[in-house]
């Protein structure tokens, strides 16, 4: 038997959503909702899991399913995966790296909030002097 193949695992897990919790993703959904989707409906489901981080961080590149990610709590269910299955190096390294993309600030503001952290200081400081 052995590991299966991509599409030995694609053709089990289109047999498995069949029989799944009735939650199928709808064709109205985007990507990230489809996944988080899936990733909810088979939380015991190792391989699946594994297969949706890997997916997880192109995706979330884009900022608007960045915040519907982060707005549907994607950060819970990574944490949730890798609580689940301490043993898989893999899922771990993709899990530590979607949460990487998924919590990066959005729009320009990368670095904000060390600059504003500085700023506050350096003001704080100079405020502490002249007392």
């Amino acid at each position: 038997e052995g590991e299966c193949s991509n599409n030995c695992l694609k053709n089990k897990t289109a047999v498995q959503v069949g029989e799944g919790n009735g939650k199928l993703p709808s064709l109205e959904q985007q990507p990230i909702q489809v996944i988080m989707s899936w990733m909810d409906s088979f939380q015991d489901h190792e391989k699946i899991q594994l297969i949706c981080l890997q997916s997880l961080p192109t995706i979330l590149e884009s900022p608007p399913n960045r915040i519907a990610a982060q707005a549907d709590g994607l950060a819970s269910i990574v944490l949730y995966d890798m609580a689940a299955f301490p043993t898989n190096s893999l899922l771990q390294l993709m899990a530590f790296h979607t949460l990487v993309v998924l919590l990066r600030p959005l729009g320009a503001n990368e670095g904000t909030v060390h600059r504003m952290r500085t700023a506050s200081s350096s003001s704080s400081c100079t405020t502490d002097a002249k007392a």
